[in-house]
């Protein structure tokens, strides 16, 4: 077991570096640091709802027509630190080599892009498409109704993704004979 552990330390540690030094640049970052993902999140929402976005600097992507900003705070940064993250620790005590490790880690940071790019494309379809004063009342704000989307279409997500990962990793194991 230890030997085991062992084998998979610099996996972990490669992951927890990488995930620490994006969560770092995303702490400072504005707008213009984040166009690697603000521009894909921001050409999706207008493919999904044919609503025109531009970019402002030092905002975001702004769509002027419809009163709506993709800002830094939505870019979904921190979803896809803990989707790279989940994949990782959950998936390399399977793998034997350090090349199937290294193949898991460039897999597991591809995956965390596409699908943070994904779920923020519905998240913010979802919130383009709700009312904005309609659904608040008393306690249940604008603000905390959009929070609480964020958080159930993130665990939802997240649970998913794993759920599939898992299958997937079951299914290359038997593809190996083991």
């Amino acid at each position: 077991m230890k030997k085991h552990l062992a084998g998979n330390m610099w996996s972990y540690a490669l992951a927890i570096a990488l995930a620490f030094a994006l969560k770092r640049h995303y702490s400072t970052a504005g707008a213009e640091d984040l166009h690697w993902v603000l521009s894909p999140l921001a050409g999706l929402v207008s493919l999904a709802t044919r609503v025109p976005f531009g970019f402002v600097e030092g905002v975001g992507y702004v769509s002027e027509a419809s009163n709506v900003v993709i800002a830094p705070v939505c870019a979904g940064v921190n979803f896809m630190i803990v989707c790279f993250c989940m994949l990782v620790f959950a998936q390399t005590h399977r793998l034997r080599s350090p090349a199937a490790r290294a193949g898991l880690l460039a897999a597991s940071a591809l995956a965390a892009y596409g699908l943070s790019l994904m779920v923020n494309t519905a998240r913010v379809v979802l919130s383009m498409s709700m009312p904005a004063q309609g659904a608040a009342a008393g306690l249940v704000t604008p603000e905390r109704l959009h929070r609480l989307e964020g958080i159930c279409i993130y665990f939802l997500a997240l649970s998913l993704l794993y759920l599939a990962a898992g299958a997937a990793m079951r299914r290359i194991g038997r593809g190996r004979g083991g």
